[in-house]
């Protein structure tokens, strides 16, 4: 299959974003748009309700370019007069598109995220027909690692298999300097692209091999990874299988980056593994943090079966038979490797620094996941902290949380409150069990009447908390 050549930055590209924005080309205008919801990736799966609400809408420079740049279709420029020659003129030099004759072809997608634009291949996400080194548009883990990675201030970072620069992009705006990462020339391709296209001159692409192959020694203070994560015997797209004769990616992150972190650096990854004992989901990502030396916690928010799993990841291919030999072999694949069960979650390694190091294992859910304001850094701080025995004393509520009644109508038709729950609002959604009344004797230290809770239960609550970064206090020693 012949790739289509990645496309070309120049001098036209602050003139094309700016064209864009003119017309709301932005990814709050298409949601409201196309009627895509926030939890929902774009372009929307399937294309045809998109299209069809687009034909059905005002025929606008914006409805062309969303059919056009997003969902992929060719259009006809006796069609769309709207368009703007120059405009035209632009998106075929930068080989956004083709121009042939009267209709103009799309060769990317131009998928905008957050306050980013990002060109990537255009394809039919049927792994049948994706070219082996495809460069992927943003999709739902992508949001997922978005939402996790703290946005504090920092000098150097690094994101390891860029793709088409997504996340090395959004670092930019609060680093330094941002080095991008990618196995594919064709993937760091499109990152610099993206770069020039979104103005952003702080970051950096190169050809590497996880960390192999970056030419300084310098540490980084933040890093992150989106890798090649499925547990497979697959090796034909590089962006979901990883490269050919490479052990899982995933694994290698966490194997490789750490040391290349700052002594109070972090690591982020999301990524999936191979579960050989039930009981201990985690066990691999123990012995790694432990051969690494890091402090780690897991954020588990799926476990699924080998059967499972192998038809998710093949339920594309078109025939019944097809799909039954593909999952047939994953799972002789799974025997061979001892994996009984699959885990997906965010792994988040820091250096132990020459202590003991700490492990934490989380279940959670991504439902109601929002934007991390410091939740992680929180976490880590805690955790480390209550390991060395240093609960600090003065802990307050974080202001992100909210407390929420969860009711049940009674048989004569009164409304009771059943419990109450502690939920945080940044990050990850935790939910403890917690009232506005035992908050408050947890977070000072009231001392408990007979019908409060004993003392014992008030230091546990407390330490899990301000673990889960929903109590907050204490500075860093």
């Amino acid at each position: 299959m012949t790739a289509t050549p990645a496309p070309c930055h120049g001098g036209r590209l602050p003139h094309l974003r700016a064209e864009l924005a003119a017309v709301r080309y932005n990814e709050a205008a298409i949601r409201d748009r196309l009627a895509v919801p926030a939890t929902s990736p774009l372009p929307p799966a399937g294309h045809a309700l998109g299209l069809a609400r687009i034909a059905l809408g005002q025929q606008d420079t914006q409805g062309a370019l969303i059919r056009l740049l997003l969902l992929g279709q060719p259009i006809r420029l006796s069609d769309t007069p709207q368009l703007a020659a120059e405009l035209v003129d632009t998106l075929t030099n930068t080989r956004l598109v083709e121009h042939a004759g009267d209709v103009l072809h799309p060769l990317v997608r131009l998928t905008p995220f957050h306050d980013l634009l990002l060109a990537a291949d255009l394809h039919n996400e049927d792994s049948a027909e994706v070219k082996p080194d495809a460069v992927e548009s943003p999709h739902r883990p992508t949001e997922t690692l978005a939402r996790l990675i703290p946005r504090e201030t920092v000098g150097r970072s690094l994101d390891i298999g860029t793709g088409s620069g997504v996340h090395a992009l959004q670092l930019a705006r609060h680093s330094d300097t941002v080095l991008g990462v990618d196995v594919s020339p064709r993937a760091t391709a499109f990152a610099q692209f993206n770069a020039a296209l979104n103005e952003i001159t702080n970051t950096r692409f190169d050809i590497a091999d996880v960390v192999s192959g970056i030419d300084d020694d310098e540490p980084f203070n933040l890093i992150v990874s989106n890798p090649p994560y499925l547990v497979s015997p697959e090796r034909s797209v590089v962006y979901r299988d990883g490269p050919p004769e490479s052990a899982h990616v995933g694994t290698r992150v966490l194997s490789e980056a750490p040391a290349r972190l700052t002594h109070d650096g972090l690591l982020v990854c999301l990524t999936s593994w191979g579960i050989s004992n039930p009981g201990d989901p985690a066990r691999e990502i123990r012995s790694i943090a432990r051969r690494t030396g890091c402090n780690a916690v897991v954020f588990v928010y799926a476990v699924r079966s080998g059967p499972d799993d192998a038809l998710r990841w093949n339920v594309h291919r078109r025939e019944p038979d097809q799909i039954h030999q593909a999952a047939r072999r994953w799972l002789d694949f799974y025997r061979e490797q001892g994996i009984g069960e699959l885990a997906y979650g965010v792994v988040v390694f820091t250096p132990a620094r020459e202590r003991q190091p700490w492990f934490r294992t989380e279940q959670v859910t991504l439902q109601g996941q929002e934007f991390d304001r410091g939740q992680l850094r929180d976490i880590t701080s805690a955790l480390d902290r209550t390991h060395r025995g240093r609960i600090p004393e003065d802990l307050t509520p974080h202001p992100d949380h909210e407390i929420e009644s969860v009711g049940k109508i009674g048989t004569d038709g009164t409304p009771t409150v059943r419990e109450q729950l502690l939920c945080s609002t940044r990050g990850m959604r935790f939910a403890v069990e917690c009232g506005p009344r035992l908050l408050n004797a947890i977070a000072t230290g009231t001392a408990p009447t007979t019908s409060e809770p004993t003392t014992e239960v008030i230091v546990t609550m407390r330490r899990r908390l301000y673990e889960l970064g929903l109590l907050i206090g204490g500075a860093d020693d």
